[in-house]
């Protein structure tokens, strides 16, 4: 059969209907294979190191036993960590301002058996009370950087806390079930006479300074430290990496965007962030101050070593963090920022974020040093030309860091610090007299 032009047609028109439907029903069913993303996630959470817990970031330097007319202490992370780890089962309650004016908030304490515990700087009970147990709700606000308990039983029908605020000097007292304060007593009290001993120096403005008896020694280390990756500081820093650009200089590398720039400096092993657009606010919670600082760092990984909170300027909205060595010692240098990080926050958000860009790696010892007594180190200070009383804040033993920027290696040597007029200066051992460089 002859097939004629309309037949064709036809045909040619079943077919395409038939194609299409086809097509169709391959859309309708098919079903693509995807990989599956690792964890989950689309976006990489930049870490440097593991996150910390507020009461290892936060924590006291030094603890101190009044008994017999003498005072026994210690720096121990592990001694002063057993002693928050007790009182924060004390369940503290009744908190209440005490007034002292013109009293020594000393004579709290003096006269009988108590423990001091002291901070470096003043914190808020609002951001510790958790550290410390504390269940009751309605806690006024405060700050403190030293706790006084007595010790003494006698005539009381409840142990009392004091929290001290010698910048505000005010004084709060919290109670406590006598029995807990018993307990402390025997499981603690016996054991630190075999702690070192010190004894008190009052400054002018009335801080009692405790210097250790006697010669110190010390062991003197080294590290092999590790260069952090500049570009994690990038992607924790900058709002939008992917619109950093990153440029080669005579003392390192520059990232910059529109309105940020950091700078890794390889000769001194820093790096510094700077937001010029974060302007500083008279209008920022100073008490939150602290907890927006540890959660930037934590933000990022940035405990890359032992560091603590050691004090802020609340005018300046700026935060300090110490590296700390063996033993609770804190570490000092030339280069006043390379132990340490510090954060000053803008209106918004960071304003400045400097730290050194290195992590502490192998730890060897070198050799024994011995440091002389705190009464001979007092001597030399007051012996300085031109020394003035009224500024000097505080005394204590730390570790002189020395970096070799070729090989990276970390000289720790244990050394005696004071606090001159806010600036950390170390004191110079073999000489008496002249001036001694500051360290801030």
């Amino acid at each position: 059969m002859e097939l004629t032009y309309e037949s064709i047609k036809s045909i040619i028109l079943s077919i395409l209907v038939g194609v299409s439907l086809l097509l169709t029903w391959t859309l309708w069913t098919y079903q693509p294979h995807y990989e599956e993303l690792e964890n989950g996630e689309t976006v990489q959470e930049v870490s440097l190191s593991p996150k910390k817990a507020l009461k290892d970031i936060v924590r006291p330097e030094q603890i101190l036993y009044h008994m017999e007319g003498g005072y026994f202490g210690s720096l121990k992370e592990e001694e002063i960590e057993k002693v928050i780890n007790e009182i924060s089962q004390w369940n503290l309650a009744g908190f209440e301002n005490i007034a002292l004016e013109g009293t020594d908030v000393y004579s709290l304490v003096d006269n009988q058996d108590a423990v001091e515990i002291l901070f470096p700087s003043s914190i808020s009970i609002d951001l510790y009370k958790n550290v410390l147990g504390i269940k009751e709700k309605d806690v006024p606000n405060f700050r403190f950087n030293q706790v006084f308990i007595p010790l003494n039983e006698e005539q009381r029908e409840h142990g009392v806390v004091y929290f001290v605020s010698r910048e505000e000097e005010k004084v709060y007292r919290s109670m406590v079930t006598l029995s807990f304060i018993s307990e402390f007593k025997g499981q603690y009290f016996e054991a630190a006479k075999a702690f070192r001993k010190y004894f008190p120096y009052t400054t002018v403005s009335g801080r009692r300074i405790y210097l250790p008896e006697g010669e110190t020694e010390m062991m003197s280390y080294q590290h092999l430290s590790s260069h952090l990756d500049s570009d994690k500081f990038k992607d924790a820093l900058f709002s939008d990496p992917s619109l950093v650009q990153k440029n080669y200089i005579a003392t390192g590398e520059e990232y910059t965007d529109a309105s940020s720039l950091m700078r890794v400096n390889t000769d001194t092993n820093m790096i510094k962030y700077i937001d010029p657009s974060e302007t500083r606010s008279q209008d920022n919670d100073t008490n939150n101050l602290l907890k927006r600082s540890i959660d930037f760092v934590n933000g990022h990984g940035g405990w890359t070593d032992n560091y603590r909170f050691v004090g802020m300027n609340d005018d300046q909205q700026t935060v300090y963090f110490r590296l700390y060595g063996q033993d609770g010692y804190p570490v000092f240098s030339e280069n006043v920022d390379l132990p340490r990080i510090q954060l000053v926050w803008g209106n918004t958000d960071i304003s400045r974020y400097i730290r050194n860009n290195f992590s502490l790696g192998l730890l060897t010892s070198t050799a024994d040093k011995k440091l002389d007594s705190g009464e001979v180190v007092l001597g030399k200070i007051q012996n300085l030309d031109q020394f003035n009383p009224a500024l000097l804040e505080n005394i204590k033993i730390g570790y002189n860091m020395k970096m070799n920027v070729q090989s990276l290696l970390i000289q720790l040597e244990p050394s005696w610090y004071y606090l001159y007029n806010g600036e950390w200066k170390p004191v110079k051992m073999n000489e008496f007299g002249g001036e001694v460089s500051g360290l801030e």
